[in-house]
């Protein structure tokens, strides 16, 4: 057995390397890369670095797969518990794909030994546990943050299933504690098996006693052996959940612009002075984030005067966030290091007793601990789907993608009057990430363009019906909200709330969609906590002011809500 790191131990097939020596590939990043072609000509004088260009060429050719059908396991290589070893695991015979294109090819059964779990690392060279030598008997829970890290906590019951949920609840929670050994409870541990592509010098021949590039005698290795390396290390949090998790933190902040216009410009004005620091912003903004799609935002925001339609530059500001998204969840090449290793399975070691010793008690061998082959795509937990993809796209294109997911999915224009209502309507949790009959209200938008253009995808909203989306749960599951009216007593009744100080037309449409009419929100005790839920941000500080002048108009059409004669 050899040893990668102090947290990493292999099982590595190889042939005796060249005795003279050979050179070491540099680790550098697997990224995409442009192959030129060998030619050969007639009377051509050829030497070593000719023969080599067409092998590498070759093979450069090959490693695109990855790009096409994707990576991971393709068959084989499942881990099971070996019988002649408690603490061991045997990786079967299989084909794999590495992350940069390489095959893995085990041909025999490989055994692998995760005795190694259960002895302490070394302090000297493993920062974790040099920390826990300075700690003190009181600062157990410290200690247990720093072992929550390297996969180890405690459990109290016997049985597999019970074992595993433990496990799993604990990472979720990492600040419960590993070490009641006073309790007589029994510590688990899991790790993760990797299988990776190594190369090996092979045939080692003598050179040539003078050349060109020789000066002295020397042998080099005449070919070189593809084999592979199996691995263990300490499991952490889910794989899926994590990258998931860090691919929204990057969603997220493309409202960024928002969110520091709102904070540095504020609202519109009428004042001269105030067009002009819009366009001052706008200009360094986009000076600062060139536009990867909307490439004249430059010209529109410097074409901007106070004479314009007051959503004007809501407009460059909702194409700029629409402009990131599209940038951010576009499918790119991915890149890895060449030493990133193919998951194959998490393994649960433990002791049904204190007194009992280790062994391997449950071996997962699915996702997301299992890398099957597939394409690299936009992250997601286990059951779920990320189908930001479809930002930018047109609607039809986007109904035609999520049919095909069996995903129900309804178009909802996206309609604003104010920076605070369009961070409103954008700023939800991590949307692209759809549950299993999940319901789908697709926000589309169509930008006043010289081309004719469908309409284009700028956002979901998840888990409600079409057209609730606006709607929070505390004000959709009120007994207080009447059933839809119809078209005419609809446009009557959102006529009257755009009568009312501050309630502009989305707002009226916010309000309808949460029960609330001229005559509910003068009649109702509890109408102004319902009005400030169902308005947009910004303009939430009137929600008093809005039923106050509904109670006035009730009064004096012969009304006697509260505050009547």
């Amino acid at each position: 057995m050899t040893t990668r790191t102090t947290k990493a131990h292999t099982s590595t097939r190889h042939s005796q390397p060249c005795s003279c020596g050979g050179a070491c590939c540099e680790d550098m990043p697997c990224t995409l890369e442009c192959h030129i072609r060998p030619r050969f000509f007639c009377g051509q004088l050829l030497f070593d670095e000719d023969l080599t260009t067409m092998v590498d060429w070759a093979s450069g050719k090959l490693q695109l797969q990855r790009f096409r059908d994707g990576w991971g396991v393709a068959c084989g290589l499942e881990v099971r518990g070996d019988p002649d070893n408690p603490t061991g695991v045997i990786v079967g015979e299989g084909y794999a794909v590495s992350c940069c294109g390489d095959d893995i090819i085990v041909c025999t059964e490989e055994k692998l030994d995760l005795d190694m779990v259960w002895h302490e690392p070394n302090p000297c060279t493993d920062p974790e546990t040099a920390a826990v030598e300075y700690e003190d008997a009181g600062e157990r829970r410290k200690r247990a943050d720093l072992i929550g890290k390297v996969g180890q906590h405690g459990s109290a019951s016997g049985a597999t299933q019970d074992v595993i949920a433990e496990v799993q609840s604990r990472l979720a929670d990492p600040g419960k504690q590993d070490g009641n050994d006073s309790a007589g409870t029994a510590p688990t541990r899991w790790v993760d098996v990797f299988a990776t592509y190594r190369e090996e010098d092979a045939d080692p021949r003598a050179t040539l006693r003078h050349t060109e590039c020789v000066e002295a005698p020397q042998c080099e290795a005449a070919k070189t052996r593809e084999s592979y390396e199996l691995y263990w290390e300490p499991g952490g949090a889910d794989p899926a959940d994590t990258s998931t998790k860090t691919w929204c933190r990057g969603y997220k902040q493309c409202l960024c612009v928002l969110h520091q216009f709102a904070a540095d410009v504020g609202e519109p004005g009428e004042s001269r002075e105030y067009w002009s620091d819009v366009r001052r912003w706008l200009l360094d903004w986009i000076d600062r984030h060139p536009p990867h799609v909307y490439c004249d935002l430059r010209e529109l925001v410097c074409s901007l005067t106070k004479e314009d339609p007051a959503h004007r530059h809501l407009e460059i500001l909702a194409k700029l966030v629409l402009d990131c998204r599209a940038a951010y969840t576009r499918k790119r090449c991915h890149t890895c290091e060449r030493a990133t290793g193919v998951r194959l399975a998490r393994v649960y070691l433990g002791q049904l007793a204190k007194d009992r010793p280790p062994r391997v008690r449950y071996i997962d061998n699915y996702q997301p601990f299992r890398r099957k082959l597939s394409p690299t795509t936009l992250p997601a937990p286990v059951g779920k789907t990320n189908i930001g993809s479809l930002i930018g796209e047109r609607w039809g294109e986007a109904c035609r993608r999520l049919a095909d997911l069996g995903i129900s999915a309804t178009p909802e224009m996206l309609e604003y009057d104010s920076v605070a209502d369009l961070l409103d309507r954008l700023d939800t949790d991590c949307d692209p990430i759809v549950e299993c009959g999940d319901s789908v209200t697709v926000l589309v938008t169509r930008f006043d363009e010289d081309w004719d253009t469908d309409k284009i995808v700028i956002g979901f909203r998840t888990g409600y019906p079409a057209g609730a989306a606006s709607i929070t749960p505390d004000a959709a599951a009120s007994p207080n909200v009447t059933d839809p009216p119809d078209e005419k007593t609809r446009t009557n009744e959102a006529a009257q709330l755009r009568e009312l100080p501050g309630v502009t037309d989305v707002g009226a449409e916010r309000l309808l969609g949460a029960g609330l009419t001229l005559e509910t929100i003068a009649t109702d005790p509890d109408a102004a906590a319902r009005v400030e839920k169902a308005l947009p941000r910004g303009s939430r500080a009137k929600a008093a002011q809005i039923v106050a002048e509904a109670q006035r108009r009730r009064q004096d059409t012969g009304g006697d809500g509260p505050g009547g004669a």
